[in-house]
């Protein structure tokens, strides 16, 4: 957004997995980057962001259980008015599609979020998987 002339804040890039963050810190893609850990809070300012862009977040290996706290801390850390954009590979969402829904429902139902749009899966060339792509 920063760089395309937007305006806004900098660019924050959120990762679980340190490997991938000194990979993310080399191509200088991010104004920061912060290193995360699964089933903790994100070390992130409530409010601070005005759009939330997960991508990949949620994997094979991902359960149920950590949805809601995953969830609840975009709320968290999202501003009031805010957007989150999740993107899913669609095996996965296929296999945990019950368990993120009830988290989605149960984020619905406490006033934390609001559900916009579901998009259609989406291919991409010479991929072994497709995405699913939903939007809060």
């Amino acid at each position: 957004v920063k760089r395309a002339g937007l305006g806004g804040g900098g660019v924050v890039g959120l990762e679980f997995r340190k490997g991938i963050m000194e990979v993310l810190e080399a191509k200088g893609i991010y104004d920061t980057t912060v290193l995360a850990e699964v089933g903790r809070p994100l070390p992130l300012p409530s409010g601070s962001f005005d759009v939330i862009i997960s991508a990949g977040t949620v994997l094979p290996k991902s359960t149920a259980s950590q949805f809601y706290p995953l969830f609840n801390d975009f709320c968290r850390v999202g501003a009031s008015g805010g957007l989150c954009v999740l993107t899913l590979r669609a095996d996965v969402w296929d296999d945990l599609r019950s368990a993120c829904r009830r988290a989605m429902g149960e984020l619905e139902g406490e006033g934390k979020w609001e559900f916009v749009q579901e998009g259609e899966k989406v291919g991409f060339p010479d991929s072994v998987c497709t995405v699913t792509f939903r939007i809060w």
